[in-house]
């Protein structure tokens, strides 16, 4: 049934995302295009341009900006505003009703949002990426890469640090992606208990406590973990700082973890036990 969940959750939400990425491909193509067409790919401020094609690329660029922004914010609009719809409005009567679990309900909205949240992250760098680079670029790519690889040697930094902290910071950024949207989540159920004739402003309310607390205990955490592990590191060379980061960022991603269990507990509790749609 889980499936069956996440099926119509993809086909409902592609409605408003899939718009959202084609508008970014055409702008990114037709941006592309002006600046191949004016200045051949080089340069967005060239000297030899004209006035008219120069007003052109400058509309264009801030078109491309101001998706771009509204494509981060829009994303969480849509998470927020689905989840809201889906689970208090007049839809959770019957979504309540469906011969599913509070569990399969809740995941279902979680993994669905992930994976847009998700998406922001190679879809803009796939836009970046055909908007600067040209073919004199992709040339030099592999002198690039072969310089950078010449200094890590002599810096004596070795592959499997780099790819160990690459790895780390993606983990990263997932599961605070995952701590984001079960935040906002428990956010929305608490100001529905709490306060159920205001309930937005119980929802804003009850995010900027859950933040603060948040906020509190990282602040602790990692002052306690610096104390005890770090306290006596000192950094002589760039091996030090990667073997810093190296030991610090798994205990923070492992907090966040920690964070997110005991969001989507809370959130799931209180859908299961305390939720009242009257």
């Amino acid at each position: 049934m889980l499936g069956k969940l996440i099926h119509h959750e993809f086909k409902t939400t592609s409605r408003l995302f899939l718009p959202m990425y084609i508008c970014l491909g055409v702008i990114t193509l037709l941006l592309k295009l002006s600046l191949t067409f004016s200045f051949g790919g080089d340069s967005i401020f060239a000297s030899d341009s004209s006035t008219l094609l120069s007003i052109v690329n400058m509309l264009l660029i801030m078109v491309y900006v101001i998706v771009l922004i509204g494509i981060i914010l829009l994303t969480y609009f849509i998470i927020i505003r689905r989840f809201y719809t889906n689970m208090f409005s007049d839809e959770g009567y019957l979504m309540f009703t469906l011969p599913v679990t509070t569990g399969q309900l809740l995941n279902s909205k979680l993994i669905v949002a992930f994976i847009w949240q998700f998406l922001m992250i190679p879809a803009t760098c796939l836009s970046f990426f055909l908007l600067f680079m040209n073919t004199e670029v992709l040339r030099e790519m592999p002198y690039l890469f072969s310089e950078i690889g010449k200094e890590l040697h002599i810096l004596n930094i070795s592959g499997f640090h780099i790819s160990l902290l690459i790895a780390e910071m993606i983990l990263a950024v997932v599961v605070e992606m995952c701590s984001l949207i079960l935040m906002c989540y428990l956010s929305m159920t608490l100001g529905h208990h709490l306060l159920p004739e205001h309930r937005l402003l119980g929802s804003i309310l009850a995010f900027l406590g859950i933040y603060t607390v948040e906020s509190f205990i990282t602040s602790f955490f990692s002052t306690f973990a610096g104390n005890v592990f770090f306290n006596q590191v000192e950094f002589y060379s760039i091996q030090d700082l990667l073997s810093y980061l190296n030991t610090a960022m798994p205990i923070g991603i492992l907090l966040t973890l920690l964070l997110c269990v005991v969001y989507y507990l809370l959130t799931h509790y209180l859908l299961s036990k305390k939720l009242n749609l009257e």
